[in-house]
């Protein structure tokens, strides 16, 4: 996940803070009756699959967009059971707690709701008997963005979900698949979602997740859109435009999508996705959010489609680094707790440091800017104080506390690890003259630790850099992340025979060394441009 920029993704760590100011919440006293599940049409669908539809219900000039969900679940057994139904407190990708049972209205089963009973606020208990499945039906309200994404948001001729703020889930059955059927306003067109198709074309859509995670982490997308899409590798890419779309098409985001997948592709290999669709939210609120087979950009109208490109890359990185090559606390997810980590410092700030790569690659940036550009990260962290006080390690480890998203302490989880990205980056290089850097850590961790296996744990990512550079890497690693040392930034870039300057006043620049030896030109060849 990422801020959008306030006028360039090239100037990115001048950025304002942008407004994520709270909708302003209609509740609407609806009365919404009991009804059977919808039973979509599938193959091979288990028994216990659990069943929701969504229903947005357009705003009106006297009435804030509504929500309608409900949920059939199968019940087992031959007594009465209760079950328990939970709103998620976070969003993953989204490092604040942000409690989403707060819009959740009108919780009511066929009984009615005066047995539902709440033991705590983002709880509900719900009686259940074994003749047939339990539906619960439940109301959303508008809900505030995240800092990174919207949340729930109808408007008179669209709507918006992430499927955290909007999706309950069954305690205890998070693993059980999931069928999702959505009901399409008159009038409306799509929707748009990463869950793949069910099994056959049905009335209303229908869409099918492995799992809650799986559905948590699909954006949808229903009613007004600009479409455009290209296939690579065999396969398909969309981008779905909406919000402030008047004159704007998609043509020009499309081919920012191709040239950044192109250069992700070439850098990792191959593509970890189905396919991928990414949301552009024009004029929307928030930044952007990555998901597996997605991303959710916040962007302007008026900003030129190029300008896309290293925000882009940011969000199309995460695919591997975070959805994939990710630390045991994030995945899968308990959904009550944050999960707490020393490593995203790794899942963030190195992600920021590959997309500046894939930017050049990709021939959004040139050389020139791509060095300028590392040049302001450079001198914004020398002006950060809390560099001196505060490690990558525990900036990761308490940015719940934060509340930002961002780090904690005054350090940006960001910047930090885009820096010690850049000095791990060259410092392979210069030990194995070329050859292993970045790229090749990067791929490694894919093959130990992405989906079904396990995340990689706590202490995974120093192990990863010793098995690649040998055990010097072992204290080299630990002066970046564990102390409070100032990064070794300026003899990192002397491997890659360029020279970091200071005018004295916390401005740095980035240059070539006139007397730069062959072995640098082939490490700064490697690592600009790959192998």
């Amino acid at each position: 996940m990422r801020r959008i920029p306030a006028t360039s993704c090239l100037d990115k760590n001048r950025r304002p803070q942008r407004s994520v100011a709270a909708a302003t919440l209609c509740v609407a006293a609806i009365l919404v009756t009991a009804a059977c599940a919808v039973q979509p049409p599938s193959v091979a669908l288990r028994t216990s699959t659990i069943r929701y539809t969504l229903e947005p219900i357009p705003a009106t000039a006297d009435r804030e967009g509504l929500t309608r969900v409900r949920i059939s679940v199968p019940v087992s057994g031959e007594a009465p059971t209760a079950l328990r139904l939970r709103m998620p407190v976070w969003t993953p990708g989204e490092y604040r707690v942000q409690n989403h049972a707060r819009y959740v209205r009108r919780v009511r089963t066929a009984e009615g709701s005066d047995a539902i009973q709440r033991p705590d606020p983002h709880t509900w208990v719900i009686p259940a008997y074994p003749s047939a499945p339990c539906t619960v039906e439940y109301e959303l309200v508008n809900a505030p963005p995240g800092v990174f994404t919207e949340n729930v948001d109808v408007r008179s001729r669209r709507a918006f979900y992430n499927g955290a703020a909007t999706f309950m889930y069954v305690d205890g059955r998070k693993d059980e698949p999931a069928v999702l059927s959505i009901t399409v306003p008159r009038g409306w067109t799509g929707p748009i979602t990463t869950l793949r198709a069910a099994a056959s074309s049905t009335e209303p859509p229908a869409f099918a997740a492995a799992d809650y995670d799986e559905l948590a982490d699909a954006p949808i997308l229903v009613g007004e859109a600009n479409v455009g899409s290209f296939d690579l590798g065999g396969k398909s890419h969309t981008v779905a435009m909406f919000g402030q779309t008047r004159g704007t098409t998609p043509a020009p985001y499309v081919a920012t999508l191709q040239s950044v997948a192109r250069a992700a592709q070439a850098y990792m290999e191959s593509l970890p996705y189905p396919s991928y669709t990414l949301f552009l939210d024009m004029g929307g609120r928030g930044g952007g959010l990555e998901h597996a087979n997605g991303a959710r950009i916040a962007w302007q109208p008026w900003m030129d489609s190029r300008q896309l490109g290293r925000f882009l890359a940011h969000e199309y990185f995460h695919l591997w680094n975070v959805k994939r090559i990710r630390p045991e606390a994030l995945g899968p997810f308990d959904y009550q707790k944050p999960p707490r980590t020393r490593n995203l410092w790794f899942c963030e700030g190195v992600t920021e440091y590959v997309a500046g790569l894939l930017a050049l690659r990709a021939r959004i940036l040139d050389e020139r800017t791509y060095l300028n550009d590392l040049a302001r990260s450079i001198t914004t962290l020398a002006n950060t104080p809390a560099r001196k006080r505060i490690t990558a390690e525990e900036a990761s480890l308490r940015i719940w506390e934060d509340g930002r998203s961002t780090g904690y302490g005054g350090l940006s989880v960001y910047l930090k690890g885009e820096m010690i990205g850049l000095c791990l980056d060259l410092e392979l290089l210069r030990i194995t003259d070329g050859r292993f850097g970045m790229r090749e850590l990067m791929r490694d961790l894919m093959e130990r630790h992405a989906p079904p296996r396990p995340g990689y744990p706590e202490d995974g990512l120093r192990q990863a850099v010793v098995r690649a550079g040998g055990p010097s890497m072992g204290p080299y690693y630990d002066r970046l992340c564990r102390t409070t040392d100032e990064l070794p930034i300026a003899e990192a870039l002397r491997a890659a025979g360029l020279r970091l300057t200071g005018d004295g006043y916390g401005d740095y620049g980035i240059s070539a060394e006139p007397e730069a030896a062959p072995s640098t030109r082939r490490v700064r060849e490697s690592w600009l441009y790959g192998r």
